[in-house]
């Protein structure tokens, strides 16, 4: 089967990826880093099965609470816009991989919809625990440089990609630099971003931030993130699993094999 042609089994339930009494003994972990690849959005229910098997008393999510606020008033209308500028193109650049990543870009992450749903059920928190500041600068911009015929013009004048093989690579790319410590490509620094102040400060507030709330509540704590934050081996640049290590959290990944397949790896 052409692997361009499979669509992700969105329903996939945690039964038929991992072993739910392994899941179920990270209950005893006090912290429990969950790496995601932020843009494959099938990847929600999940999160949602990992967070009913381990039952946490508070769930924190790798999103500002700007950026949840600002995203509900403006997604309906990131979304009309980008259908209507859409509609001056062939048919074509809507199924770009390209102009379909940028329309995962503009709705909520699934990361806080399939966490913030599964604590309003529970009756519990979801804490959404990223510095503000960024998001502040950035999505303000997003109609004005993101949603205009000229960078949809770029995008879809791009060459043409297999969305789910793109998905899948990025996936194994992840699981190279978390399960060996190396990537794919050697000459690649995926971390480099965090040499930049900026990108230090925001990882020291997530630690400080996450820290403070898992010394004040008595359960486990799960944390819903990127999947470069779980990084915590070599010294060059540290990342929130380095900074976090004195409260020896369990980290995860939620990830895909080779054929596409849901995968909770459990990395420590």
């Amino acid at each position: 089967m052409n692997i361009c042609r499979k669509q992700f089994n969105i329903g996939a339930s945690i039964e038929r990826i991992s072993d739910r009494a392994a899941l179920k003994r990270l209950g005893s972990s006090r912290l429990i880093l969950v790496g995601t690849l932020h843009l494959d959005i099938a990847l929600g229910s999940i999160i949602r099965s990992f967070l009913d098997t381990i039952e946490p008393e508070l769930v924190c999510v790798e999103i500002s609470p700007f950026s949840v606020e600002f995203r509900k008033r403006h997604q309906a209308g990131w979304i009309a816009g980008l259908e209507k500028v859409l509609e001056t193109f062939p048919p074509a650049a809507k199924t770009h991989a390209a102009v379909q990543l940028l329309r995962f870009q503009l709705i909520m992450p699934y990361e806080w919809t399939s966490s913030s749903s599964y604590a309003q059920e529970k009756g519990i928190e979801c804490i959404p625990v990223d510095d503000s500041h960024i998001a502040r600068k950035e999505l303000p911009t997003w109609e004005s440089e993101l949603i205009t015929r000229q960078n949809i013009m770029g995008l879809a004048g791009t060459k043409r990609f297999c969305l789910v093989r793109y998905l899948l690579e990025k996936h194994e790319e992840a699981w190279h630099y978390l399960g060996t410590g190396q990537g794919p490509s050697l000459e690649k620094d995926l971390f480099r971003w965090l040499s930049e102040p900026v990108w230090q400060n925001r990882e020291r507030g997530l630690a400080s931030r996450l820290s403070r709330l898992v010394n004040s509540c008595p359960g486990p704590v799960v944390h819903v993130g990127g999947w470069m934050h779980l990084k915590s081996d070599g010294d060059r640049w540290k990342t929130l699993a380095h900074m976090l290590e004195r409260l020896k959290p369990s980290r995860v990944l939620v990830s895909r094999d080779k054929k596409g397949t849901p995968l909770i790896r459990i990395l420590d």
